[in-house]
């Protein structure tokens, strides 16, 4: 059998602009999550120590800690065990307000406005420089980003098979619309009209679909099936990871 060439059906470079925008929101919780590291004075912050955290935890950069504070102390010759646990334990106060950071950061959710809420900015594809000291999303990054929550393809024959013939139910019932809209003695009398309107309803509810389902009943006269329309339910067929 022939392979299947998928098609492109969307790039949405507005979506992709607003995710990458979602650093800005971020940053006073990842500049927050650099100063509590370099409170703990184990190096400089790196985009390795950020990935690290974001991926891994604390528990690696917490051993790190620790061995730190014991070589700390016997480099002034504190052999008492008391004393050592002591001011392990105070230090450790530090490494409590990095975790408290990160456990924030992880948590924090972007606002959004309007129906439909976007896709969080993965904090693993944001990229810190060393260099200039910033947070921000690199341009291997960005494509990521495109290609994994702002592209939509057609990936199997079934899948195309479905698009064509959405796209010809779409001509025919906004043609039919047209019928009824220049004779308004056919649009009174063809009750079949708001019966498909109805069932075309009926089959988003049943399927979940909340865009399509908002397209035609927020319409007055006319339920019109956009190519925007089109593509909200094509999006749901293919299970579109936005």
């Amino acid at each position: 059998m022939k392979k299947f060439e998928k098609i492109l059906l969307l790039e949405d470079l507005d979506k992709l602009k607003e995710m990458v925008n979602h650093v800005n929101k971020l940053k006073p919780h990842l500049i927050d999550l650099k100063q509590k590291y370099e409170a703990l004075e184990l190096g400089t912050f790196t985009n390795l120590i950020f990935q690290e955290l974001i991926k891994k935890g604390t528990k690696n950069i917490e051993n790190k800690y620790v061995k730190f504070l014991n070589k700390e102390l016997d480099n002034v010759g504190i052999k008492s065990t008391l004393i050592r646990n002591n001011l392990t334990k105070e230090s450790g106060k530090q490494f409590e307000f990095l975790k408290q950071s990160l456990s924030s950061l992880k948590a924090f959710k972007i606002p959004y406005y309007g129906m439909y809420k976007s896709h969080q900015l993965p904090l693993e594809l944001i990229f810190y420089s060393d260099r200039s000291e910033a947070f921000y999303v690199n341009d291997e990054n960005e494509k990521i980003i495109k290609e994994n929550f702002c592209t939509l393809y057609i990936e199997t024959f079934e899948q195309k098979q479905i698009y064509d013939s959405f796209s010809k139910i779409k001509d025919a019932y906004n043609e039919l619309l047209e019928i009824t809209k220049e004779n308004s003695k056919i649009k009174n009398s063809f009750e079949g009209l708001e019966s498909l309107k109805k069932y075309i309803i009926d089959s988003v509810e049943h399927i979940q679909f909340k865009s399509l389902q908002s397209n035609l009943k927020n319409s007055t006269n006319r339920a019109i099936i956009d190519d925007n329309t089109l593509m909200d339910f094509i999006k749901f067929l293919t299970n579109a990871k936005n």
